[in-house]
């Protein structure tokens, strides 16, 4: 195989990893957005909407791989030489903020989301203000890796040196 061909197939396996993670985490954000209005009036569905949104973030996991694989490759491919270039060392720490946010924040949230949930009906007025507190974190946790991904596409198309 020629180099080419290897930088080719990594940035294949980069996109692809993009578009899943950028993908599911649209997806979960809308999905998100409907649970909570679902949840004072129907909240036996919300438990339903919950397990799609953990799905989504398994496959924000494989994108994430598949992002570094990619990544890992190509920068292989080019012999080390974008590591050296500051829009790379920015973009990698929007990266290692991303995979942070979602480590720290998101699964903190959805812990807390996930026991608000299996309350029991009379149990959910307590939750309230937990409830309200949460859901902060859990739209601050959106916040972020919104302008975390966006950061990341900028410094991407705008390589600076």
């Amino acid at each position: 195989m020629t180099s080419s061909t290897i930088l080719n197939a990594a940035l294949v396996l980069h996109i692809i990893g993009i578009v899943m993670m950028v993908g599911t985490f649209f997806a979960s954000y809308f999905v998100y957005r409907h649970l909570w209005k679902l949840f004072i009036d129907e909240k036996e569905r919300c438990g339903m909407l919950f397990r799609i949104i953990a799905n989504f973030q398994k496959s924000q996991s494989v994108g994430g791989a598949l992002i570094i694989v990619g990544g890992i490759v190509m920068v292989a491919t080019f012999h080390g030489a974008p590591v050296h270039l500051l829009w790379f060392k920015i973009k990698m720490i929007f990266l290692l903020l991303i995979f942070l946010n979602s480590g720290i924040l998101g699964r903190m949230a959805v812990g807390r989301v996930s026991r608000i949930f299996e309350a029991e009906q009379t149990q959910a007025q307590e939750y309230y203000a937990e409830i309200i507190m949460v859901k902060k974190k859990v739209d601050l946790f959106y916040a972020l890796q919104l302008v975390f991904f966006l950061s990341m596409f900028i410094l991407s198309v705008f390589k600076f040196n």
